[in-house]
């Protein structure tokens, strides 16, 4: 069920999504998992600055492949 709502999340075009549970609270991290592709831990402590740093990240990565695409 879970990899029907990450594709459902890619269709609607949900950039960012972050899973976190029990144990991620535990340690202090929840786990993003980005739509470019990977997913990866970040910190609880400064979430809100994390996140708008992965989607920069996104942004920057989106924009080069549009770019790489229209000089083909």
């Amino acid at each position: 069920m879970q990899d029907r709502s990450i594709s459902i999340g890619k269709s609607k075009g949900v950039p960012l999504r972050l899973d976190i549970g029990p144990r991620d609270i535990e340690n202090d991290s929840a786990f993003a998992a980005i739509s470019t592709g990977g997913k990866r831990p970040l910190p609880l402590t400064n979430i809100v600055e994390e996140c708008r740093n992965v989607l920069i990240e996104i942004a920057d990565e989106l924009r080069l492949e549009q770019v790489l695409t229209l000089k083909m």
